[in-house]
């Protein structure tokens, strides 16, 4: 009955109006969105349970900050729920319902240093003022970053693509791309730290945006 009320509210959040309703996934349930299929939340995230996606399923998220919790995963289709393709989970600025959100925020709820934590399977960015990831965390991608419109903003933490094996980032230009160097700190930003990483030109394993780099310099690279 639980699992069903999660689900209930989910479905529910395009027939709401007034204030802006958040969406919350509690520890032990499970979201579940069949391959190919498309699902919108139109409120902010709590996943502290799970978010499962199988092959291309999209997750339109239209909220202003997604934020997993201890705890939380997004499988994919695979056996493990981590060497599949799965779902895009898509960071949308313009929320149907509530007007342009301006820049969105994600706690990713990963920790670079010990390889633990909460995964995406797919992002893409699709929002002009762009995504944020918020302070004290990082971000795991286990497959693929893709740049619609709009940067991504490490904001002083650190970006891990590849799942034991690089991972790939698409649709990046000269208006679409990862910044880092911001004031406060500087971020950084690999492929799988063991099998591979990712460079934009320089001598090091880690490669860095800054806000007026070259995008198109990005290249894979075995490690």
């Amino acid at each position: 009955m639980k699992r069903f009320s999660t689900i209930l509210a989910l479905s529910l959040l395009p027939f709401l109006s007034k204030a802006q309703q958040g969406v919350y996934i509690a520890p032990g349930e499970r979201l579940q969105v069949n391959p190919g299929e498309p699902f919108s939340i139109y409120g902010n995230m709590v996943n502290n349970g799970a978010i499962g996606t199988g092959n291309n399923a999209n997750i339109y998220f239209f909220g202003k900050t997604w934020n997993n919790g201890t705890g939380a995963s997004m499988p994919d289709e695979s056996t493990n729920g981590n060497t599949g393709k799965g779902g895009l989970f898509r960071f949308v600025g313009n929320n149907p319902l509530y007007g342009n959100q301006g820049s969105q925020q994600v706690f990713g709820g990963y920790n670079a240093v010990n390889r633990l934590g909460a995964t995406f399977p797919n992002i893409d960015i699709n929002n002009p003022l762009g995504l944020i990831m918020s302070d004290l965390t990082d971000l795991k991608i286990r497959n693929t970053l893709n740049f619609t419109t709009g940067h991504l903003f490490l904001n002083g933490w650190n970006l891990v693509i590849g799942n034991g094996n690089p991972g790939q980032i698409t649709g990046y230009s000269e208006q679409s791309f990862i910044v880092t160097g911001t004031a406060i700190a500087e971020g950084s930003s690999s492929g799988n730290r063991s099998r591979g990483g990712w460079e934009s030109g320089i001598p090091h394993r880690l490669f860095r945006y800054w806000l007026r780099a070259f995008p198109h310099r990005v290249r894979r690279t075995g490690g």
